[in-house]
């Protein structure tokens, strides 16, 4: 039922990714989402799937997920149930539990779309009921406004140096004052050994919030090709500070 929707609105906000199951959502795809321009994606989801990964994201990613309810007012709540003809209580008493739960769902903002926006034949009625329909368009234009990003690049800066060359010195003094044209972005220093995990794919993910990392780490040249992932991942690009005395090392 919901299918010409998603793809309507995916059209109309330039959506590359529509899911159709919840729980295949991770944080990462989050992430992506909110900093990187065309990485917006559609869920779609009912009022009987389960809320637990969304729960789970919305504990640190809130502000990035944006609930549209479609005929989950009360009035049409009811109608569809009557529809579905439903005779035993429980299931029916668990509906309406999970449709109030949708509705408790902590989120960004919590959008209504006319129960019309899912009953169009095919995507182009729908995509113009979006268009034409006063209550949809308010929804959409929000939803345009929510979806921005910030397209700027964002900066590692790494050492492909040896232990003991003075680079954990120069990290001990840098903050965003060492930064003076990026005033309204935050600056990370992450120190190799105080990472639990994986430290590139932790990495990743400061990169996708922070945007400048100053990394106080060795990064020998087997893991010049991390430096170039992380960057084409996170939309960034990296700069490699070469201690005096190191002018023929090759990066």
């Amino acid at each position: 039922v919901l299918e010409s929707l998603a793809v309507a609105v995916s059209r109309e906000l330039n959506c590359q990714r529509i899911v159709r199951n919840m729980a295949e959502i991770s944080e990462r795809d989050v992430l992506l989402s909110v900093h990187q321009k065309g990485n917006s994606m559609i869920c779609l989801a009912s009022i009987e799937d389960d809320l637990g990964n969304m729960r789970k994201l919305s504990k640190s990613y809130s502000d990035a997920i944006n609930v549209v309810h479609v005929g989950n007012c009360d009035e049409d709540l009811e109608e569809s149930l009557a529809h579905m003809d439903i005779s035993d209580n429980k299931r029916l008493k668990k509906l309406k539990g999970m449709a109030k739960a949708w509705r408790k769902a902590k989120c960004n903002n919590m959008l209504q779309l006319p129960k019309a926006a899912s009953m169009q034949p095919d995507v182009d009625a729908t995509v113009g009921f979006l268009r034409s329909d006063d209550t949809a368009k308010a929804v959409m234009q929000t939803i345009a406004t929510l979806n921005q990003t910030d397209d700027r690049p964002g900066l590692i800066v790494y050492f492909p140096s040896i232990p003991g060359s003075g680079k954990s010195a120069l990290c001990s003094n840098i903050d965003e004052a060492t930064f003076t044209s990026c005033d309204d972005r935050s600056v990370i220093v992450r120190e190799g050994d105080a990472v639990k995990g994986k430290f590139y794919n932790e990495i990743e993910k400061d990169m996708l919030t922070n945007r400048i990392a100053v990394l106080d780490k060795n990064v020998p040249p087997i893991s010049f090709s991390s430096v170039h992932s992380l960057c084409s991942v996170s939309n960034c690009i990296s700069a490699a500070v070469l201690p005096s005395g190191m002018q023929d090392t090759v990066v």
